[in-house]
């Protein structure tokens, strides 16, 4: 069984364990192939975006909601519309959109604040395709966007005579473009 042949990563405070590989394969092997699990879909999805969060230090739950409500967000979409955003992001990257879209704060909470968790966004659909189409041209269909490659990307692409008119590279098609090139 190739799930155990995985290494499953560190145990946390909360007693979790695995890690981003370890729960797409999870999810592979439940939902795309069908094959029984001793987990359920939800848990596995959870354990991804934890383990993205985690392995990537976004800070998902610091708006105390994050986890949860993006967790909610791929559990409210289809497995084979999920799949399908994953192999064909469109000029839209609508997946990132989703994913991204503020969290919701419950009135009473006075502390947090709502996030948009667009690093998270780009970097959990990344590792998802990434782990769930190895080996095939969909696998690389989404790059990480963070503000170190960022500001970094014009710098490099000036340099080689791509053109870079927003500095800051906001649009994430328009990044996504000058990372290709």
């Amino acid at each position: 069984d190739y799930i155990n042949q995985i290494p499953s990563g560190p145990i946390d405070e909360e007693g979790f364990n695995g890690s981003a590989e370890y729960w797409a394969k999870y999810y592979l092997k439940l939902v795309i192939e069908g094959k029984e699990t001793d987990k359920d879909e939800r848990e596995i999805v959870k354990n991804f975006v934890k383990a993205v969060d985690r392995e990537n230090s976004t800070h998902l739950n610091s708006d105390n909601v994050g986890i949860e409500q993006i967790t909610d967000r791929v559990m409210s979409i289809l497995h084979t519309k999920l799949l399908s955003l994953l192999k064909k992001p469109g000029k839209e990257y609508r997946l990132i959109s989703i994913l991204s879209a503020p969290t919701q704060i419950p009135e009473d909470d006075k502390v947090h604040k709502s996030r948009r968790n667009y690093s998270f966004a780009t970097k959990f659909c990344h590792y998802a395709c990434f782990y769930l189409f190895e080996g095939l041209p969909e696998q690389d269909n989404f790059s990480i966007y963070d503000n170190i490659l960022r500001r970094a990307i014009p710098f490099y692409a000036e340099r080689y005579g791509i053109i870079v008119e927003d500095r800051r590279l906001s649009d994430y098609r328009d990044y996504c473009e000058k990372i290709n090139k």
